[in-house]
């Protein structure tokens, strides 16, 4: 069951560098590298337009962040759970998980495989907040985004016109991609930048410089709510 988790970061930074935004069929998600962590923004589908393009709600939405420790234990999970039931084509007869607590108040994010509406085999990211004592989520705190398939074509004749279409779960692989990786791309460019300060500095010896990449055990606080105040 998922509980509360304390420990807030109560350091001022606050740097954001946009990784993607997806604009899926049930919300948008937006990926962030905050400070250390992963910051993760679902909000809504509201509808379609006239000219058929997606609305969403950006005065409601969840947002929360996980750390470098939990993108990394999400990671094990789905390259242990998800991607040999991806690789080997397989339909799941019930969802599979993985999920950890973020923030101080209930919340959750859980990585979901399992039958869409129309039985087809489909990789979701859930945001739960307001979790209560039994473990259970109200409907009105769920945020969920599922992540779109790109067809690709295979064994192409150009003379005949014939290929092989098959799906590949590309975002999902993407943002997999990300939280699997996120200790050397956060790492690298700490110690990036440390480096061009040695070569800037004047020489008096060794130099030597520290970034300070330790958050503990923080969690970023889930935030469910109508506005714009939350720090990214």
């Amino acid at each position: 069951m998922f509980g509360n988790v304390g420990n807030n970061n109560t350091n001022d930074r606050n740097i954001n560098t946009k990784i993607k935004t997806f604009f899926g069929e049930l919300s948008s998600l937006q990926l962030t590298y905050w400070n250390e962590n992963i910051s993760i923004k679902i909000n809504p589908l509201t509808g379609v337009n006239a000219d058929g393009i997606r609305q969403y709600d950006y005065n409601r939405r969840a947002s929360t962040a996980l750390t470098q420790e939990k993108c990394i234990a999400i990671a094990d999970g789905i390259k242990k759970k998800i991607i040999p039931l991806i690789e080997g084509k397989v339909v799941p007869e019930k969802p599979v998980s993985i999920g950890v607590s973020v923030g101080t108040k209930g919340s959750a994010i859980c990585v979901e495989y399992k039958k869409d509406d129309k039985e087809i085999p489909s990789a979701f990211l859930t945001i739960y907040t307001n979790i209560g004592a039994d473990g259970k989520a109200p409907q009105d705190g769920i945020f969920t985004y599922k992540f779109a398939k790109t067809t690709v074509s295979e064994d192409y004749d150009p003379e005949t016109g014939e290929s092989t279409d098959i799906t590949v779960e590309a975002e999902f692989l993407f943002f997999y991609e990300k939280i699997k990786n996120i200790s050397d791309v956060i790492g690298t460019a700490a110690h990036s930048v440390n480096n061009d300060a040695a070569y800037k500095k004047p020489s008096s010896g060794n130099y030597s410089a520290t970034s300070n990449n330790s958050n503990g055990n923080y969690s970023a606080p889930v935030t469910n709510y109508t506005g714009d105040n939350f720090p990214f």
